[in-house]
């Protein structure tokens, strides 16, 4: 396991309300007892070539998650992608610039609107900047791949069909009382420090965990990674969970120097 002796991280996700979301992965997935029976006994998504991130001091983690699941469907259903996504880029696009923090449906409906670009192209912390500072080049090349739409989870087993059927994992928000493996889970002396998003990647029937990839560094938790058991998402120890349906776009993602030359190719999307 993994030490840091670094004692506090980044959160920065923002409250809001899911309730009135209509479409839940349930019924995206036709989830009945059978089909649900049918999914593997385990699944992992991860991918060894998209190693674990820190988003620093930046409470961007809604942005590192939501790339994080982008990267993950663009490699197994669509492009064969093996480059990072931007997270600085969704970051960027919130509306309460420069305050710190993001809702993950502005998150969803500015990725809806301007789309996703490569890290190369818009790396971290390079450029802290407004909406309205974002180059123009590195908006049109964002306009070519879009998120689709949002799809509330509220079962175990939709988690699960999420996570396998996708292969891109979905984003569980967690209340944090202390920054250990399981800072959902607060001791006698914790306070509730704030909100947090993460990705869910894999899931092991067998030992009743669900796998969970932070944006803290590998030098946090497991390696980066850590686990929520089943009864714990049962009881709704999280606050939220959301998955993304669709990503539009059948362009390849152009890096800077793909930008002054347009035939170079980084990929070839199906």
């Amino acid at each position: 396991m993994g030490s840091s002796s670094v004692s506090t991280y980044s959160l920065g996700l923002l409250k809001e309300d899911f309730s009135t979301l209509s479409l839940q992965a349930e019924k995206v997935y036709n989830l009945k007892s059978s089909s649900a029976s049918a999914l593997p006994k385990s699944f992992d998504s991860t991918l060894d070539f998209f190693a674990v991130r820190d988003q620093k001091d930046q409470s961007a983690c809604v942005a590192f998650t939501i790339t994080k699941i982008a990267q993950n469907y663009e490699y197994y259903d669509t492009a064969k992608l093996t480059q990072y996504l931007s997270p600085q880029f969704v970051y960027n696009l919130r509306n309460n610039y420069p305050d710190e923090g993001m809702y993950i449906t502005e998150a969803l409906e500015q990725i809806q609107k301007y789309g996703l670009v490569l890290e190369a192209a818009y790396p971290y912390g390079n450029r802290i900047e407004s909406l309205n500072s974002i180059p123009k080049k590195i908006l049109n090349n964002g306009l070519k791949h879009k998120m689709g739409d949002m799809a509330r989870i509220t079962s175990l087993d939709g988690l699960k069909a999420s996570i396998y059927h996708r292969k891109a994992g979905a984003l569980l928000a967690f209340k944090v009382y202390n920054y250990s493996k399981y800072f959902w889970r607060p001791s006698s002396h914790d306070e509730f420090l704030g909100l947090h998003a993460v990705t869910a990647v894999g899931y092991d029937d067998e030992r009743a965990e669900i796998l969970i990839e932070n944006s803290w560094g590998s030098d946090w938790g497991d390696d980066g990674f850590t686990k929520i058991t089943y009864d714990e998402f049962k009881r709704h120890d999280y606050d939220d969970c959301v998955t993304f349906v669709d990503i539009e776009g059948s362009e390849p993602y152009e890096t800077p120097d793909e930008e002054k030359s347009p035939k170079k190719k980084c990929c070839t999307l199906s």
